[in-house]
């Protein structure tokens, strides 16, 4: 079956919602709680995963591999402070604005054709798809 690069969009729409879908029940406790120092706190993840929106969509717009430390680091000091519900609604924001960007300019090629991820030429097929890795492993 030919998969469409809408279809492959829509694949990583419900990736997040999915990953999202675990803060259902979740108590403000274990929300703030970084389990280990190695880990991330369900806090830091969600702004972690705001600075992977915004790393993908500054690299597919300049063609250049994003500064993720800096774009991670202001994406905590824009939103760190916020309310969690404030803070959910920010990480849904910042996909939607990833995956409308990606529909309205790729939304018509193939899988075959390229996009600029991380600063190389990448099959759609094979970027877009890759996008939600960062979901399914937090």
């Amino acid at each position: 079956m030919f998969m469409e690069v809408s279809q492959l969009i829509e694949g990583v729409r419900k990736s997040r919602a999915f990953c999202l879908k675990h803060l259902v029940g979740m108590t403000d406790e274990v929300f703030e709680a970084q389990p280990h120092p190695e880990c991330k706190s369900a806090r830091k993840t969600l702004l972690h995963l705001i600075g992977v929106d915004r790393s993908v969509l500054e690299g597919v717009k300049t063609s250049a591999m994003p500064d993720f430390v800096a774009i991670d680091a202001a994406a905590e000091a824009e939103l760190g402070e916020l309310p969690r519900t404030a803070l959910e609604e920010a990480v849904r924001s910042s996909h939607e604005e990833l995956l409308t960007y990606l529909q309205a300019n790729y939304g018509d090629r193939t899988p075959d054709d390229l996009i600029p991820l991380w600063g190389e030429p990448t099959p759609l097929g094979v970027a877009i798809p890759y996008v939600s890795s960062e979901d399914y492993y937090h």
